[in-house]
């Protein structure tokens, strides 16, 4: 793509293009040679990439992602650390909101519940009421409750 050039963007530039967004280039930036809007190329590659446009994105991601982490372990100066930590939340925000079960925040919750059903029925030798015990595990509590069979 010939930045001294004014002529719309072309299926030939997509490669370049979307290469130069994985290794991390802004699409402001790439959008500022090509002389269009930064929304021009966002759509650009939206609907000439189709179905792999996700796929180009959550890969320009995790690249900005791993860089934010390198210039926060590299920063020297307060005005460096507070830029590349911002760059860093931001961009685990965007992953998280976007791709949740990828890139959230993982939550497990373990409940253990047991039941105590007692069952009151007449034995066929005694015809008295006998209890039965049973027990459910991992199930909800309720109340326990004593039925009678007649």
């Amino acid at each position: 793509m010939d930045p001294s050039s004014s002529t719309a963007l072309t299926k030939a530039d997509l490669p370049e293009i979307i290469q130069r967004y994985l290794d991390g280039e802004s699409i402001q930036s790439i959008a500022k040679d090509a002389r269009v809007a930064r929304n021009t190329i966002y759509q650009w590659i939206h609907f000439q990439t189709g179905p792999d446009y996700q796929y180009i994105v959550r890969r320009a991601m995790v690249r900005r992602m791993a860089d934010a982490d390198h210039d926060l372990w590299n920063a020297t100066t307060k005005e460096d650390i507070a830029r590349a930590r911002e760059e860093c939340r931001y961009t685990r925000w965007d992953l998280e909101r976007r791709w949740s079960d990828q890139f959230g925040v993982k939550q497990e919750v373990k409940e253990r519940r047991d039941i105590k059903v007692i069952i009151y029925a007449p034995q066929v030798n005694n015809p008295t009421v006998q209890p039965i015990e049973i027990r459910l595990a991992n199930a909800p509590q309720t109340p326990q409750r004593m039925v009678e069979d007649e």
